[in-house]
């Protein structure tokens, strides 16, 4: 008689021993057409950026702050990894401006550039999609 909540995307599918990821649920546009690249084993992958644009800023008493009647907002840009079998065709389709739901494993990695300097990188690695709207 009763039903249990399905999750939104794929965040229960996974395995037990896969669920202690950090994960990130993104919603944007895509900036540009989608790319694809291919490993050093010869495996294809997709990479696309995504607009995710930041809340606006309040004060204290929750106000947005505002010299303008709309408050301006910021953008944040990510680029999204998609290594998911036979994605490229499907991905390469999608259109700049395209409004997407995306579900993705943060990983991040630590490296020393030339200079010496220390550098931590995150890195966005899709698990799933959905389209929200097309193109504008």
């Amino acid at each position: 008689m009763y039903r249990l909540a399905r999750p939104t995307l794929n965040a229960l599918k996974a395995p037990v021993g896969q669920r202690n990821f950090a994960k990130a649920t993104l919603l944007g546009r895509l900036g540009s057409a989608p790319s694809v690249h291919e490993t050093q084993d010869g495996r294809k992958f997709v990479t696309y950026n995504l607009a995710v644009p930041k809340p606006p800023k309040r004060d204290a008493d929750g106000k947005c702050f505002a010299d303008p009647p709309v408050p301006v907002r910021d953008t944040n840009w990510f680029t999204v990894f998609n290594f998911i079998p036979n994605s490229v065709e499907y991905l390469t389709a999608l259109q700049p401006g395209t409004q997407l739901l995306v579900e993705a494993n943060l990983e991040s990695r630590s490296s020393t550039d030339e200079a010496g300097n220390y550098q931590k990188d995150l890195f966005l690695r899709e698990l799933s999609h959905k389209i929200v709207s097309k193109k504008k």
